[in-house]
């Protein structure tokens, strides 16, 4: 229910110097790179970013926020959810809100502005690389080409109509239907049924535990 496809978790992104490049660095520590905000290709540079420390505000939207400057006298905050605060944090916009959850996925965990056009911002989480045309308005993913699904396993290959099935850490079962790009979270019953199964031995063992204590 997000607002396009989504991938692994991200924990950087920034921009060139001259705001043609975009950056990203996963949680396995690869960095990619695109400059059509479309396809990624492994990068060469390592070094992020500099940092600015962190602004004073009024008031912050929630707490454990982390606060990062974006210059124009932008502050954006991250925390479960992507706020941004035009006037030193008096007040705050939820940038990702839809009633309880968030359009790009909780638990951010970075932004960057473009520096050639301030409306124009990105945001990292742990389910990829979103991009803002409008200062937060509304979101796009750029997660299709970047290739950072966290597969544990492969569940089974193509078979007829089924396309090949995966197991995505967090997720559950994902199936490529043939003819698309995108992998689509399914129910697997093998998967299902092993959760199940895990789910009555723990249980047991838990039991049995109490009762050599008692």
């Amino acid at each position: 229910m997000l607002a396009s496809p989504a991938t692994g978790p991200v924990v950087a992104v920034w921009y060139s110097s001259d705001g043609a490049t975009l950056y990203a660095r996963t949680r396995s520590g690869k960095v990619y790179e695109t400059g059509d905000y479309e396809v990624w290709t492994p990068s060469q540079v390592t070094a992020e970013a500099p940092t600015s420390a962190p602004p004073p505000v009024v008031r912050v939207p929630e707490e454990g926020v982390r606060l990062v400057p974006a210059g124009f006298g932008r502050v954006f905050a991250l925390g479960r959810q992507l706020f941004r605060s035009d006037d030193g944090g008096r007040t705050w916009a939820n940038l990702t809100a839809y009633k309880a959850e968030s359009v790009i996925g909780m638990g951010q965990t970075s932004v960057a502005t473009s520096n050639v056009n301030p409306d124009q911002v990105v945001a990292a989480n742990q389910f990829g690389v979103w991009r803002s045309m409008d200062g937060g308005l509304s979101w796009s993913g750029l997660n299709q080409f970047l290739p950072n699904l966290e597969v544990k396993r492969i569940l089974a290959t193509p078979n007829g109509m089924s396309g090949t099935r995966i197991e995505v850490a967090g997720v559950g079962a994902a199936e490529l239907v043939p003819g698309t790009p995108v992998w689509t979270p399914v129910q697997d019953p093998g998967l299902d049924a092993e959760a199940a199964s895990l789910k009555r031995y723990t249980a047991i063992i838990r039991c049995g535990v109490r009762s050599i204590v008692a």
